[in-house]
């Protein structure tokens, strides 16, 4: 009976020291991240946070019963023009983050008819995204204060015609291009109500070869950056270029300010969301999109973005 108590009584203080040390040393668990996470300048649309994770040869994307396969990718990557296709093979994640758009709208359109108590029949997979699209933007409006301050800001885009002329021509523009973003912004919040998962094998390879630019070196620089996509030639564009040089020079070492011809990489310009120029962007440290304003931008106001976005700024 003693040597079986010894017994016990030892197997009872190792089992006390095993605790200690586990509440010492915790378990880490490897939590799978999100792209944005993993990759904050990689993403802009409808896989920004989806989960990076294991997913069987040959899928990339997957959700619901919705698999994207590297098949997909090298058709849509072959059926582009031969002078894009070397730059589409670095940026292939922009390309099947577009893909997956429309699978993935026509999954929540579906079920949002379901929900409402609608049915699918005689109805397309377009006009249900269609439908659904139309919900959602609504809301969607221009003020009077917006025309405003984007003909008092654009006047050399607006070619000096007098605003009464042209104000249901900027109210048409800014409508459209509010409802681009809201669509955009839509997209990329499905992603934290939709369960999505990106291969981590192939995002791992992709995102070295994605930010091999000039733009993504910027935001993982460690400093505030100003990226400016313009053309040269574009009036706002050429007014923009020596406040550009200015700012560069002024705050060397303190923040990235850049240009890039946005007509020379078109698909780095689709990455960012360039739609008309020229565009300036605004990022803090850390890489986040913290502003972006469309049209001629002042150097005062350049500047209070830039403080805005951790710059020290110099009198």
């Amino acid at each position: 009976m003693k040597t079986c108590r010894r017994v016990w009584l030892g197997i009872a203080i190792v089992l006390m020291q095993a605790l200690l040390i586990a509440e010492t040393n915790p378990v880490v668990i490897d939590v799978p991240k999100t792209v944005v996470e993993r990759f904050p300048s990689l993403p802009s649309g409808a896989l920004t946070y989806a989960t990076v994770g294991e997913l069987p040869d040959g899928v990339l994307v997957a959700f619901g019963d919705y698999q994207y396969q590297t098949g997909q990718l090298d058709n849509r990557i072959n059926s582009l023009p031969p002078a894009i296709k070397e730059s589409a093979k670095k940026n292939a994640f922009f390309f099947v983050e577009q893909d997956v758009i429309e699978p993935l709208l026509t999954k929540v359109a579906k079920e949002r008819r379901i929900a409402d108590g609608q049915p699918l029949d005689n109805i397309s997979e377009r006009q249900m995204i269609e439908e659904y699209f139309n919900q959602e933007l609504s809301m969607v409006s221009v003020s009077k204060t917006d025309v405003e301050t984007f003909y008092s800001e654009n006047k050399e885009m607006c070619g000096g015609a007098d605003l009464n002329t042209i104000s249901k021509d900027i109210e048409g523009y800014l409508l459209n291009e509010k409802r681009q973003a809201a669509a955009l912004k839509h997209i990329v919040d499905l992603g934290k109500r939709v369960s999505i998962t990106v291969s981590k094998t192939w995002i791992d390879k992709q995102a070295v070869l994605a930010m091999d630019n000039p733009a993504d070196k910027a935001r993982a620089s460690g400093l505030p950056s100003v990226i400016d996509f313009g053309s040269k030639g574009c009036k706002p564009c050429d007014m923009m270029a020596p406040i550009l040089d200015e700012l560069k020079k002024k705050y060397e070492g303190k923040a990235n300010v850049l240009f890039i011809q946005a007509n020379d990489d078109q698909i780095l310009a689709a990455r960012y969301g360039i739609q008309s120029i020229p565009v300036q962007i605004f990022y803090d440290k850390t890489g986040k999109e913290i502003f972006r304003h469309t049209g001629f931008y002042p150097k005062d106001e350049m500047e209070k973005k830039m403080a805005e976005a951790g710059v020290a700024i110099i009198k």
